[in-house]
Formats: structure tokens, sequence, C-alpha cells
């Protein structure tokens, strides 16, 4: 199986970015980013790209691929209203409109978020809500969001940077994912979810809670 990932830098990125490496059934991991991600492996490639509205210029690099891992974005914390409608729709729509054009039956998974929908409370939600039905558009055989809650990210070195709930979720990690399995998950275990969808496929087009621990 040959994987694309975007976000491979990322706090969920870098967990499916090690699952990915250490499967056996994944032959070859090509990660899209703006910048090099410092790593070397035989099944990795990187593929560097500005732009993230407009991949006419490298769609050729895309054939042959079975699946993409779609693990960019920021929170709405960080970003402003419309950046992170940017972020979080624009490029990944435009992703989703070029790859389908090379391959309309390969594996989309999104990383959405708990709560998404296009009726949400939220603006956020409403927004990887939104994104998720044109991506069933695109893709409307293939095409999985990935709903969680709180993500455990492979190291814990540099949470300063997070709000202060996910720090100290963070730090409860070990209890809470015994009492609260249905809201926590780890990246690892996100890339473990996104591999098994891309090789034999799923019932549900959303995954979420314990579909995820």
């Amino acid at each position: 199986m040959k994987i694309i990932l975007f976000g491979a830098t990322g706090t969920i990125g870098q967990g499916v970015l090690a699952y990915c490496l250490e499967h056996p059934d994944v032959e070859k991991i090509l990660a899209v980013t703006r910048r090099g991600i410092g790593l070397e492996h035989p099944k990795l490639r990187e593929l560097e790209h500005d732009d993230f509205t407009d991949y006419s210029a490298v769609a050729g690099q895309f054939e042959g691929y079975d699946a993409c891992f779609w693990c960019l974005g920021r929170t709405a914390s960080v970003l402003s209203g419309p950046e992170y409608v940017r972020v979080t729709r624009d490029f990944t729509l435009a992703a989703a409109r070029t790859l389908a054009a090379v391959n309309p039956k390969l594996y989309f998974c999104f990383i959405s978020a708990v709560g998404a929908g296009p009726a949400a409370r939220l603006s956020a939600a409403r927004v990887k809500g939104e994104t998720e039905q044109e991506l069933w558009r695109i893709f409307p055989d293939t095409a999985y969001s990935l709903r969680p809650a709180h993500v455990q990210p492979m190291k814990m070195a540099g949470l300063e940077r997070y709000s202060a709930g996910y720090r100290l979720t963070a730090r409860l990690f070990p209890l809470l994912d015994r009492v609260m399995p249905r809201y926590m998950t780890t990246a690892e275990r996100l890339g473990r979810v996104m591999v098994d969808v891309a090789r034999h496929g799923s019932p549900k087009n959303v995954l979420e809670g314990l579909d995820l621990h």
C-alpha cells in the first residue's frame, strides 16, 4: 500500500507517520510538506510544496498511491476565523479534488474533531462538518472522517505551546485512557485506524469514540 500524508510534522501526523513506517503492508509514504521533516527512511519520500490551495504543478507525483491521510490543521484557538476556514476546508478540498482527478477510488482519511457537523453549535465544528460533507461528494465511497476528542502526542516535550486544558489531559492520560476511553486516543492509534480503513474499508464513513481507541 502506498500512502500520501499531509501534516507529517504535526501532533497527529508525527504519530501517524511513525505507525505507517513500521507497518509491513505500507510500502511507500509521500509526505507533502512546506518544509522538510528531517527524517530519512527507505519508505519515505518528501514533497515540498508551498501553495496548499493549488497542487496542479505536482499532481503528476500523486499517481500510483492508494490512500491519502489528511492530518494537516491547526485549532481554532490558534487561527483566526477566515484563516481557520482556509486551512481546514480550502487546503483539504483543493488536495482532495486534485487527488480525485488522479485516482477517483483513492481512500481519503480526514482528521476531523469530536462534535463536527454542518449544524454544530461551534463554528470550528461546523467548518469541519462542511468539509466532511464535501469530501463525501468528491469520494462518495472512499472518504472517511475520524473525529477524535483528545489525541495524545508521541512526546510530552513541547506541551507548553498547547492550552492549559490539553496539557492537563496529556499528563493525566494514562488514567483517563482507562476510565474515559471513548474520549481518549493517541496519534499512533489514529494511524492504525487509517491503515486499517485503507486496507479493508469500513461500514461507517464516520469513525469516533471507541472506533479510535
